[in-house]
Formats: C-alpha cells, sequence, structure tokens
C-alpha cells in the first residue's frame, strides 16, 4: 500500500498524468482506477501494483503481458468469481466430472502475470494469476489451448523461429469446461482457460 502518490513508479505515475490526472489514493492506500475506462487502450508491458480497480472497463483493451499485482479487479472483465463461456462454445461435451481434453505447445511463454520461457512437464498443473472473461478480446489474460490437435499445431507454426526445436510440440491438457473461455473476433478466434493440467506429449498427425 501507498501512503503518498508520489510513491508510485514513475512508469505509473506517467499513465496516470497522461490518461487519468486527479486520480488519487483510496482510504485503503491503493490507487483508485475505481471505474476508469480503459476501453481500446493499449496496455501492454504496464504493471499495475496495488490498484484498485472495482468496476473498471477493460474491454477492448490491450492486456498482453499487462502485470496485476495485489489488484481489486472485482466487478471488471478481470472478475476471478465471473462465468465463462466454456459451456456454451467448448465443441466437445465434458466428462462425468466437467473436464475437456484440449492441447497446446509444451512451450510456455508467458503466463498473466509473469513472463518466462519453460518447458511443462507431464502431471504439471498451470494456473493463471489473472483471467478475462472479455469475450471480445483476444489479447487478454488467460492460458492459451485449443480443441483440437490440428488448430493448436497450425497455431504454433508462428512461434517456430523463436523456440526451436520445441516450438511445434504439442501437449495434451486436461481443463475443466468452466474454466474455458472463447474469445476474440470471427475471422480470429482464441481459446483461453484458468487452469490445465499436462496429461502427456501428441505425436504429429
Amino acid at each position: 500500500m501507498y501512503k503518498d502518490i508520489s510513491e508510485l513508479s514513475d512508469e505509473l505515475l506517467d499513465f496516470i498524468k497522461y490518461h487519468y490526472p486527479g486520480r488519487f489514493l483510496t482510504e485503503d492506500g491503493m490507487v483508485d482506477f475505481r471505474d476508469a475506462d480503459f476501453y481500446n487502450l493499449n496496455l501492454t508491458y504496464m504493471e499495475f501494483i496495488d490498484c484498485d480497480f472495482t468496476g473498471a472497463e477493460f474491454r477492448g483493451t490491450n492486456l498482453d503481458e499487462t502485470k496485476f499485482i495485489n489488484c481489486i479487479l472485482t466487478d471488471t472483465c478481470l472478475d476471478p468469481n465471473n462465468e465463462t463461456n466454456g459451456r456454451l462454445h467448448w465443441p466437445f461435451p465434458p466428462d462425468e466430472k466437467g473436464y475437456v481434453k484440449a492441447y497446446r505447445t509444451r512451450i510456455f511463454a508467458r503466463t498473466c502475470n509473469e513472463y518466462e520461457h519453460r518447458v511443462l512437464v507431464d502431471g504439471e498443473t498451470v494456473r493463471a494469476k489473472v483471467f478475462s472473461t472479455d469475450e471480445n478480446t483476444a489479447c487478454h489474460p488467460g492460458l492459451g489451448i485449443w480443441p483440437t490437435f490440428v488448430e493448436a499445431y497450425n497455431y504454433s507454426l508462428g512461434f517456430s523461429a523463436y523456440y526451436e526445436p520445441l516450438a511445434n510440440t504439442i501437449i495434451e491438457v486436461k481443463v475443466h469446461i468452466d474454466d474455458i473461455e472463447e474469445a476474440g473476433v470471427p475471422y480470429y478466434k482464441k481459446w483461453r482457460c484458468k487452469e490445465f493440467t499436462v496429461v502427456k506429449g501428441v505425436d504429429i498427425i
């Protein structure tokens, strides 16, 4: 928590001065972004620490690699209590416990609040620290998955130059249907989830 707004990082202070002049701290010592409108802003690489975003508008906002650390996200599309649209749009029915089979790359490029490159191992469970239920925006927090091997493999081809030789190594993961969100526009659909468990590697077919 902050005692004075001068304690904020230069990046955050500049952001406030440029986009939201007059924003101060809440009674709890958090940066007051309550009901702020971030619609269509590019917040890529921004780092928000101890901010209250209650009721803020993030739809259409580029949140690729944006960090939210100790932030309040109540009543936003990033609220962890939001319902997902997975049961409406996932193309395959879940099993009796509500789980579905999905596919993704074994290379793990990033989580929602940190950036890392590593190799996922069988049996590992990964959970998103921040997750979006804005179904109209693809560049929002969540763990990327695909309903089919072919979709996952085709998507992986764009990363070959960076992550060889594991760029196109696809794995099967286990995901609960209620942790899945379909997002994007009709010509560019993506899937993200809150959590998955790695099951096994899948050979090219």
